[in-house]
């Protein structure tokens, strides 16, 4: 997955989110986890990462950043560790096979434009591969939350 990395910043230098959190460096993770030194990589910073893969474009050792970032997410979410935000979105997608449910004002906008409707999401395929993905029981787990609390 990650090749050297001698460390030149660029990842860090391009990153949208790196640019407003100083908490955020995808350098400092992608060392770490060069080094199997995962656990001095603070938990909530993997989830700061918008996935945009501008760290990918720049990297001049095609080490990509954000698929080791992709990774510890991974990791994190077997281990239970996952923001509940992104508990929220998991339900929102289980619920309409959409992480960010279509409003009505897009649809008129689609329409005064001339556009098609916008296609619907298989909700039970979603739900099918959030069994499959062992995602289900993070949702399981909240719902207990909420009925005990």
């Amino acid at each position: 997955m990650a090749k050297p990395c001698y460390q030149c910043g660029s990842c860090t230098g391009g990153c949208p989110i790196a640019k407003r959190n100083p908490e955020f460096n995808p350098r400092r993770i992608v060392h770490r986890f060069l080094l199997k030194r995962e656990d001095k990589i603070p938990s909530s910073s993997i989830w700061f990462c918008l996935l945009c893969h501008s760290c990918v474009e720049r990297c001049p050792q095609e080490v990509k950043p954000s698929h080791v970032i992709v990774a510890l997410r991974n990791k994190a979410t077997q281990e239970g560790d996952v923001k509940e935000y992104m508990r929220d979105e998991l339900e929102q997608i289980c619920l309409t096979g959409w992480s960010i449910p279509l409003m009505p004002a897009i649809s008129k906008r689609r329409e005064a434009l001339g556009l098609p409707a916008a296609p619907s999401a298989n909700v039970e395929e979603v739900r099918i591969i959030i069994g499959l993905m062992g995602l289900d029981k993070l949702l399981n787990e909240r719902r207990e939350r909420r009925i005990q609390g």
